[in-house]
């Protein structure tokens, strides 16, 4: 049996988020993680109850770290904003391809996504009042950008290709003029 360590709530998340950025996502189970940890199922039952509510607190931890990254890349100022959170998020999956794999490419199944489509409404609205668009039509463009976006960070996250920043930016930039264009022209 593993020796019992006395962790918080907060550092068995912080080292559950240590163990996904290793191993992956779907290698972080109750035991698995014990082991990993060096401690006991028990500590990780007690915190969590279930292996669902600890799977979604470390999502929900990873979510955060992906936030604050996001925050930053926007904050420095760099590229516009709706850019620079392209940009952010591909550089995530650049930066921690687990992480990225854990939030961004695992099912879904059995969620809501109600935070996902209000996070989406809000951009839509967001790009709608910025570039006189109708929501609709803001919605389609976004989307549009979002497959784009995403597309890279998946392919970048998982080794098929090896953009750096500036190429991924200027062809952003293309797409976006092309859209907008595009959705402009109707």
């Amino acid at each position: 049996m593993a020796k019992n360590k006395l962790y918080s709530k907060e550092e068995l998340l912080k080292k559950a988020v240590e163990m996904v950025k290793e191993k992956g996502f779907a290698k972080l189970g109750i035991r698995s993680f014990a082991e990993y940890a060096g401690i006991s199922t028990q500590p990780i039952c007690d915190a969590f109850g279930n292996l669902k509510a600890f799977n979604e607190a470390v999502i929900l931890s990873i979510n955060d770290l992906y936030e604050d990254f996001l925050k930053t890349k926007i904050a420095k100022g760099k590229y516009p904003p709706y850019k620079a959170s392209g940009l952010a998020y591909v550089n995530f999956a650049r930066r921690e391809p687990e992480l990225f794999k854990a939030l961004f490419m695992r099912s879904r199944k059995g969620e809501s996504g109600k935070k996902e489509d209000e996070d989406f409404n809000k951009i839509a609205e967001t790009i709608s009042k910025a570039y006189g668009m109708a929501y609709e039509t803001a919605r389609k463009f976004h989307l549009e950008m979002w497959v784009i976006v995403h597309g890279f960070a998946t392919q970048i996250a998982t080794e098929y290709l090896t953009l750096p920043e500036e190429d991924v930016s200027e062809i952003l930039t293309d797409s976006f003029n092309a859209f907008m264009k595009l959705y402009k022209g109707k």
